[in-house]
């Protein structure tokens, strides 16, 4: 039984990620600085040499405030880039989701069938706000009598080359802006 809650919980949680935006920020200043974003939260590669802590000097402070006046001048130009990327050149024309499960407890079905549908359609819902998407079916089926533990994923995603190079060249451009400012 246990065994079944973390097969589904490691299929949720790797949902959730192939869902879910992620970007990879590199800023190159007096120091090259790198994470990753997922949504909100940012992970940073852990360093092999740990760096003493040190009061930032007044130039620093200086170069990070340019920074962020240069991230704001072009920020309008950055939102565009990304909803044309995320909106215009990815179409999803088919995103199925069928999931059967249960446990032997009716209870512990019943909870975890919410928090699977909490979890799908939140993911849904970001997945739609942010492309276009022809056709979904979401079902979540519970099986109180009985444990059970299937999972059905199917999904068309439709791009063009026309629209990756178009990206790529306004990538481009956006970086050349950004590095002039």
């Amino acid at each position: 039984m246990y065994m079944i809650w973390v097969l589904a919980a490691v299929l949720i949680v790797l949902l959730c990620i192939l869902l879910v935006p992620i970007r990879a920020v590199v800023r190159v200043n007096d120091k090259t600085d790198f994470y990753i974003q997922i949504l909100w939260f940012k992970i940073k590669p852990s360093k092999t040499k740990k760096a003493k802590k040190t009061k930032p000097s007044s130039p620093k402070k200086r170069n990070n405030t340019e920074l962020v006046k240069k991230v704001l001048a072009i920020s309008e130009d950055i939102k565009e880039f990304v909803s044309f990327a995320a909106d215009r050149c990815t179409v999803v024309e088919k995103l199925e989701l069928i999931l059967e499960f249960g446990t032997s407890d009716a209870a512990n079905t019943g909870i975890a069938c919410g928090a699977l549908n909490g979890v799908a359609y939140t993911a849904m819902a970001a997945i739609h706000h942010n492309t276009t998407v022809k056709k979904w079916r979401i079902e979540i089926q519970p099986d109180f009598e009985r444990e059970i533990f299937s999972i059905s994923f199917d999904c068309i995603v439709r791009t063009r080359l026309l629209h990756i190079i178009n990206i790529g060249t306004k990538g481009i451009k956006l970086y050349n802006k950004f590095r002039k400012k």
